[in-house]
């Protein structure tokens, strides 16, 4: 009995989300009349999405939500101007109720528009690892996201060394009162096969030559913020101009999180993810020690 009441309680809830989006997007439908792309993550968890979204998001002219999912609403049968008005909503949630902070991280931009807008030319949804997991589960699900929002999709693929990337990923994904215990070689291993995983759905996703694809080497951009930066305003033919680029670059710290560092890894594990990274091209310049 509890428990269908509580499937009825998220289908009203289902509900009325959808009617209220349905409405309230086509109240703010003129605001998407010049969105000329939607900008999608796609890669894996604890790589260093939550900077550029927010990063972009800081642009005048583009709006990035944190982590709303767009691909699971588009799935339930949201339409453009829904999903549109709901990361807007959540962009703006964002920088009012969390102060654009982010699992420990400050990501505020002073004096630039997070959370607010100029003119809505880009819009997107920072959800990098999870995406991916939707594309190897319903492959067709990007194409019937394009074919919703009516607008070319980029996509953004942000590239963090992979040992770094697990190692991050297998501390996070422990429960949190035990993120801090010493990790044993099977946890590991289950974030090296949900890594790769995520990596062979970028493989394929390269092959497909629909959508515009912009790999972003997160060591690289800790390094030059500013030029990389300015790079990826461009892939998004927007105007990268030089007090949002100076803004921008001022919260890049100063050096990436070997993370690698913190975890135990089996001589054999390390051989292994080398052997793997070596299989594809995006990757071939990472190392264990490099």
């Amino acid at each position: 009995m509890t428990n269908i009441i509580y499937k009825v309680k998220r289908k009203i809830r289902f509900l009325l989300r959808y009617i209220r989006t349905y409405l309230m997007g086509c109240i703010y439908f003129k605001k998407f009349s010049a969105v000329r792309y939607f900008l999608m993550f796609i890669g894996y968890p604890r790589s260093g999405h939550t900077l550029i979204g927010a990063l972009l998001d800081a642009h005048p002219n583009i709006m990035i939500g944190m982590e709303w999912d767009a691909m699971q609403y588009c799935r339930l049968g949201f339409r453009q101007h829904q999903i549109f008005y709901s990361l807007i909503k959540n962009s703006e949630a964002f920088r009012k109720v969390r102060d654009n902070r982010w699992t420990g991280y400050n990501y505020k931009v002073d004096g630039m528009y997070q959370g607010r807008l100029r003119k809505l030319t880009i819009i997107g949804d920072k959800f990098g690892g999870r995406n991916a997991l939707w594309i190897n589960e319903e492959p067709e699900l990007l194409n019937k996201l394009a074919s919703t929002l009516k607008v070319p999709i980029k996509i953004v693929h942000v590239i963090r060394n992979p040992f770094d990337t697990i190692a991050t990923m297998t501390r996070w994904y422990k429960s949190p009162k035990h993120k801090k215990d010493v990790t044993n070689n099977l946890d590991i291993v289950a974030m090296i096969y949900g890594y790769f995983l995520r990596v062979e759905v970028m493989q394929e996703l390269k092959k497909d030559e629909r959508f515009d694809i912009y790999d972003l080497y997160h060591e690289s951009f800790i390094q030059d913020p500013k030029n990389n930066l300015r790079k990826l305003i461009d892939f998004l033919e927007e105007d990268p101009f030089k007090e949002y680029l100076e803004k921008c670059s001022d919260i890049v710290y100063q050096k990436p999180n070997m993370s690698r560092h913190e975890l135990v890894w089996p001589a054999e594990l390390i051989s292994f993810v080398e052997n793997k990274i070596r299989e594809y091209d995006f990757l071939r310049d990472y190392s264990f020690d490099n």
